[in-house]
């Protein structure tokens, strides 16, 4: 056989990766991109630009930037390579689709996030993104062929050894290593090294160092040591009837009255000034500024414990801000007269910063979840945010934040290779399922090839492969994954990898002679 023949073979054994390597592509691409998939017709519009136009040219993005975004779009360039190389179309013909593909769907995906609020479009990442598809394309004719060789002969190989029998023990070890690892990730996103010392402050900082703290006025505090339901936060917050059979609160504090202000539920001490001659209006409105704040008489070491016990809470505050532009100060802390605090909620500008202590966020001082618009000068506004192990609720006079705050696994694992953003956090546990799922999805893929004769057979392990994994998952893992919509979405995602690890049609098998031309080719 000659070379040239040679490479046509490895070319048409590598094939069997065209669409797959496309389809992983573009859903890696539109995920990364377009999450949360939220839009809206007030987008990023400037004065007079037509949407057409984009943002204009950048972003006054860095050179890490540039290099994800070249580096997005090299899987798919190298899959539309391949897919034109195996329809035998020249090289330069192949360069020019890979360069006006990278660049039809990185100027599609920057107009799509000219609609979404959070994202910024510019014609930058047109520029990147069709650079990385070229790259895409240089890397195929350098070494796709062999690799991709590589690639469908492991996948024969593999596919010769996975009996039915050999893939349950495989799906059995493979999802016993994803639980070790949960339980190690699970660790960092604990409610843990909390200080039993700690103080319940109400107002800026116990130190009262910052002339720029908060100002203002509370009305009520509360404290529950479990999330709540949405219903009831929705009603509580709203000042509307809960029903009967609400949970009452584990901790309740009116500010109506003068201090030394007793918890109505006898379960924290008193709240009193920390200097009495600098309190405003102490006999009136308890009004608040940096150097008139309230403070628990001793340590809130019950409370502390009951959270870190239940790894849940939730926390209520009725609040009036005197000021928005320029103000960052807290409104509630659990703290200690020195140190970071374990738990505080603060205005910064019109928004609400929540951030607590986990092992991950101790590492981490970014991760705090700010939630936007928020605060109105001398407006009323009854806060509640709710902490069910890994997911925050957040609701403001009746209405529920629309983003979801998560501080699952997924974040655990991203933060290692990342910087950790709050309103992404969702996304995060998004790549962790698909981590998790999608590749047992590839080995249920290969293990329903051979039952091809056997019908029956092969509808039943579809059936089996695709409910059962996530449901033995969802009963071993942490409490806060056992919700329905999620044990769907992981059924959809193995569903996904079986129909992905298919996707070429004709699967290479112990049977087949790689030298035996392609069906497509014949």
């Amino acid at each position: 056989m000659t070379n040239s023949s040679k490479d046509s073979g490895d070319l048409l054994r590598a094939s069997s990766w065209s669409n797959r390597t496309l389809i992983a592509s573009v859903a890696a691409i539109l995920l990364l991109t377009l999450y949360p998939f939220r839009f809206g017709l007030n987008g990023h519009v400037y004065g007079p630009v037509l949407p057409f136009f984009l943002d204009g040219w950048g972003k006054n993005a860095g050179k890490l930037d540039a290099f994800l975004n070249v580096l997005l779009f090299v899987p798919y360039g190298f899959g539309l390579a391949l897919g034109s190389r195996k329809k035998g179309k020249s090289r330069a013909a192949t360069l020019g689709l890979c360069l006006a593909g990278g660049a039809l769907l990185s100027y599609t995906v920057e107009l799509l996030q000219f609609y979404i609020p959070m994202r910024d479009s510019g014609w930058e990442d047109v520029f990147t993104n069709s650079s990385g598809s070229v790259v895409g394309f240089l890397l195929f004719e350098l070494c796709g062929t062999f690799a991709l060789g590589l690639l469908a002969g492991a996948e024969r190989i593999f596919g010769a050894w996975l009996s039915l029998g050999r893939s349950v023990l495989v799906l059995t070890l493979y999802f016993g290593l994803w639980f070790a690892l949960s339980l190690l990730f699970a660790r960092e996103v604990r409610l843990s090294g909390w200080q039993p010392a700690s103080l319940l402050v109400v107002g800026n900082r116990i130190s009262a160092q910052s002339r720029s703290g908060w100002k203002g006025e509370v009305a009520q505090l509360e404290f529950w040591d479990h999330a709540l339901s949405d219903r009831f936060a929705r009603a509580l917050t709203a000042h509307e009837a809960a029903g009967p059979g609400g949970p009452a609160s584990l901790a309740e504090y009116d500010f109506t009255g003068s201090p030394p202000l007793p918890d109505r539920r006898d379960f924290l001490p008193d709240l009193d000034w920390t200097d009495p001659t600098r309190a405003l209006n102490p006999a009136g409105a308890l009004v608040l500024n940096p150097e008139s704040l309230l403070v628990s008489r001793g340590p809130v070491s019950a409370l502390v414990s009951d959270f870190q016990t239940t790894q849940q809470f939730a926390v209520r505050v009725s609040c009036k801000p005197a000021e928005v532009a320029g103000t960052d100060g807290r409104i509630v802390s659990i703290a200690q007269p020195s140190g970071a605090p374990d738990l505080e909620l603060r205005q910064q500008g019109a928004s609400l910063v929540l951030w607590f202590r986990t092992p991950i966020a101790s590492k981490r001082s970014s991760m705090a979840w700010h939630i936007p618009n928020v605060f109105e000068v001398d407006q009323a506004r009854d806060i509640l945010v709710s902490w069910d192990g890994s997911d925050l609720a957040v609701y403001v006079d009746g209405n529920k934040e629309r983003r979801t705050y998560e501080l699952g696994l997924g974040v655990v694992l991203a933060q290692l290779v990342r910087r950790f953003r709050a309103a992404e956090s969702q996304r995060y546990q998004y790549i962790f399922y698909a981590q998790v799922f999608f590749p047992a999805g590839w080995i249920t893929g290969l293990a329903w090839r051979k039952l091809a004769a056997r019908p029956m057979a092969r509808s039943l392990l579809a059936v089996l492969a695709v409910l059962l994994p996530p449901l033995l998952f969802a009963s071993i893992a942490r409490g806060e994954v056992r919700s329905v919509p999620n044990v769907m979405l992981w059924m959809a995602m193995l569903l996904a990898g079986v129909l992905w690890i298919n996707a070429d049609g004709r699967a290479w098998d112990s049977s087949v002679d790689p030298n035996t031309p392609h069906p497509e080719r014949s």
